[in-house]
């Protein structure tokens, strides 16, 4: 059902609080779970304000273990783990939805939604689980 519904996202034009990293990592897990997950996130709807959104948020992984999520190896990784790859793109962290053994469903305004190979990631990526 994840990766059918990822595989819908891929293409689509890019749009902040849309299709950008964040909401669809957001839009997946809801997916999931049936239910929102990712409480306390700002809505936004520019790149201003979804910088706003993170800086008061804090850094992706501290948000994360805030709401109780387990950091787990890469290698253990499994549909439905939240990536957090390496950087920041204008301060907005990089963000990824797990949504098979081998695809992680991201954005960008330059690619707009696209998939990327689990092997792609720079091994400082990191795994959340909820």
């Amino acid at each position: 059902m994840l990766a059918d519904w990822a595989q819908a996202q891929i293409g689509q034009p890019f749009a902040w609080g849309e299709t950008d990293c964040g909401t669809l990592v957001r839009k997946g897990l809801e997916l999931v779970f049936g239910q929102p997950v990712l409480e306390g996130v700002p809505a936004y709807s520019s790149e201003t304000e979804a910088a706003l959104a993170m800086q008061e948020l804090g850094s992706a992984g501290a948000y994360f273990e805030s709401l109780g999520l387990e950091l787990v190896d890469a290698p253990r990784g499994r549909s439905s783990d939240i990536v957090v790859r390496p950087g920041r793109d204008d301060n907005i962290p990089r963000l990824g939805l797990l949504v098979s053994p081998t695809a992680v469903l991201t954005s960008d305004p330059v690619y707009g939604p696209h998939a990327i190979s689990h092997r792609e990631l720079r091994k400082r990526a990191r795994f959340y689980r909820l």
